[in-house]
């Protein structure tokens, strides 16, 4: 795989395991209108632009975590809770464009990241870091 390709990473317990890669030579998070677009429309073009590949979108159109699933990743388990999965576009993240799943209850967290990302372009964000390498929150100062 060389520099010039961009990749993307989904892994959601929720919806299987997606460790394998996505790679498109050229993509462009910022999908103009993609918020008016029907659900289908919606992963299609996440599709077409190299976001997705075809088991990413098999899953995502699946039913869920199943129950007996839940039951193996935690303990005490009596059921699932399912919740909305948006994706915050205009992400540009070490110079590479992303999109970037997002389960939320709150409305308009998707919007109000994808609107700050569509500000911080063409540049976008730099991150770095020191092993271990460990899921975190992002805290945004002096942004544009």
């Amino acid at each position: 795989v060389n520099s010039s390709q961009r990749y993307i990473s989904l892994q959601s317990k929720t919806m299987g395991n997606f460790r394998s890669l996505c790679t498109a030579t050229t993509r462009n998070s910022r999908i103009s209108g993609f918020h008016n677009l029907g659900i289908p429309d919606r992963i299609d073009k996440l599709r077409e632009g190299g976001f997705l590949n075809p088991d990413h979108v098999s899953a995502l159109k699946g039913e869920g975590l199943k129950i007996q699933d839940a039951s193996n990743m935690v303990e005490n388990v009596v059921s699932t809770f399912g919740m909305p999965m948006g994706v915050a576009l205009n992400m540009v993240v070490n110079g590479r464009d992303y999109a970037v799943p997002m389960v939320v209850e709150e409305p308009s967290v998707v919007a109000a990241v994808s609107n700050v990302a569509r500000l911080a372009r063409p540049e976008g964000f730099k991150a770095e870091s020191d092993p271990p390498v460990m899921i975190g929150q992002i805290q945004i100062l002096d942004a544009p």
